[in-house]
């Protein structure tokens, strides 16, 4: 079991987000040992930070790496750091372990 990291200069979203066991892209991600994929995690993260940052909108994605998998019924909390140069650091906990982290690139919402 890898040790917990905590960055002290990460903010926590107010709530954990879930994958449903019943979610409909498990059965085909993988049969008999389904996992959630990255695009599900991605569109869930993504969401989260529209919610809580609604002047801002993600144009892309600078670094990502999905570190374990995380099943069906888990939850997980988004971590994120205070926006540097348009981009914002993140990075998802489940049990307090790191799953997945990254960059990602941000922009004000009314900029073309």
């Amino acid at each position: 079991m890898l040790p917990s990291i905590r960055l002290s200069n990460m903010e926590t979203m107010p709530h954990p987000l879930c994958i449903h066991k019943e979610h409909p892209s498990l059965p085909g991600h993988f049969p008999d040992n389904p996992m959630a994929p990255g695009v599900v995690l991605l569109n869930l993260i993504f969401s989260e930070i529209a919610m809580q940052k609604p002047a801002r909108v993600v144009t892309g994605i600078k670094k990502l790496k999905f570190i374990r998998p995380l099943l069906p019924g888990d939850c997980f909390n988004v971590q994120f750091s205070a926006e540097k140069n348009n981009t914002l650091r993140f990075h998802c906990t489940h049990n307090e372990q790191i799953f997945v982290e990254g960059n990602l690139y941000l922009k004000p919402l009314d900029q073309p």
